[in-house]
């Protein structure tokens, strides 16, 4: 496999990643503030607390410096906003932020390969995958 090749291997998992972050509810995200008294953690959030950052911040491979410097930046703000998101829930949540940081990373499938967490993807629906695949 090329370096051109890199996109076309990466680009379904961001989408998916995409597609689940966006339908599927999550604490750490702005629009909801805490699950329900114990409430499981959403299993795409056990692959990574960040799902709809990490779709974004992939990077190209076109070879041309624009473009390198184009999505470059796009990366350096998304691992940014993941920093300031889990400073911002843990100040925010307290206890409830580190159960869910226990069993969640920041890094996908960090948390999945260090035996923190085992998601079920059959919580994470057929449809979320199919949607990112057509994405």
């Amino acid at each position: 496999m090329t370096a051109r090749h890199v996109p076309l291997a990466v680009m379904p998992v961001a989408a998916v990643l995409l597609v689940c972050g966006l339908t599927t509810r999550n604490p750490i995200a702005m629009y909801w503030d805490k699950l329900a008294a114990g409430e499981p953690v959403p299993s795409i959030l056990k692959v990574t607390r960040h799902p709809v950052m990490w779709a974004v911040a992939h990077m190209a491979h076109y070879g041309d410096v624009v473009s390198i410097i184009f999505f470059a930046a796009f990366a350096v703000m998304a691992v940014a906003g993941m920093v300031a998101i889990d400073r911002r829930r843990s100040r925010l949540m307290g206890a409830d932020w580190q159960a869910i940081a226990a069993t969640t990373s920041t890094l996908p499938f960090a948390a999945l390969l260090r035996g923190r967490t085992r998601p079920e993807f059959s919580e994470i629906s057929v449809w979320r995958i199919l949607g990112g695949v057509a994405l």
